[in-house]
């Protein structure tokens, strides 16, 4: 085994031995899954203008070249934190695109775990989580992938508050079948609407 393996495997086993991933059974009390590629977007926190929906959890993934810190003074990190719906994960590799399989390795053991009701979203600006995007359809589970690049923070904050939205919905309509609905089913209303057109553009733009 080359040297360079040898040192970034033992890396991340350090790393592994001594954090524990998130439980399975406080996350199927969540609403929402959002997976963010700190690699792609270290500011995330800094940009949203406001507080995300109660249930909301984000799952934060970087690889090894990338070093994010906790933002100082951010009220919605702290809170976020300090009620367990934060969780960075521990540091990928310095392989390419490390970050981006872990993500994908632990978004589809979730869907194997969770209620499918429970929408995942990606923010990134890597084209090849579209692809993701499309096995999440076989197997019925909600999910958008997000290029924060090109959404502003209140219409980033609105759009993941709004997918948060549609799982309160489903959880509340005694209509088991209406549990299956798509996302974009669920956006009837003239501001949902838009939201849906935000999300189409940030994927064309990717």
């Amino acid at each position: 085994m080359e040297k360079g393996v040898e040192n970034d495997l033992s890396y991340q086993n350090i790393e592994e031995e001594i954090v524990e991933l998130p439980d399975l059974d406080y996350l199927r009390t969540m609403t929402h899954i959002v997976f963010v590629d700190f690699d792609n977007w270290s500011n995330f926190f800094g940009h949203l203008p406001g507080h995300l929906n109660q249930g909301t959890f984000i799952w934060g993934f970087q690889g090894g070249n990338t070093n994010w810190k906790p933002p100082l003074n951010c009220k919605i990190y702290n809170y976020l934190n300090r009620i367990g719906c934060f969780f960075l994960h521990p540091r990928c590799s310095k392989r390419k695109d490390a970050a981006d399989f872990a993500i994908c390795m632990h978004a589809g053991r979730l869907d194997e775990q969770l209620p499918k009701q429970i929408p995942f979203t990606i923010l990134s600006g890597d084209q090849g989580f579209l692809e993701l995007e499309n096995q999440f359809k076989k197997t019925q589970r909600p999910a958008h992938i997000l290029n924060p690049h090109h959404l502003e923070g209140d219409m980033m904050c609105a759009l993941l508050n709004s997918i948060s939205d549609t799982t309160k919905e489903c959880d509340s309509d005694d209509n088991m079948g209406a549990k299956n609905t798509s996302i974009g089913e669920e956006f009837i209303s003239t501001e949902d609407v838009e939201l849906e057109e935000a999300i189409r553009r940030s994927l064309e733009e990717m």
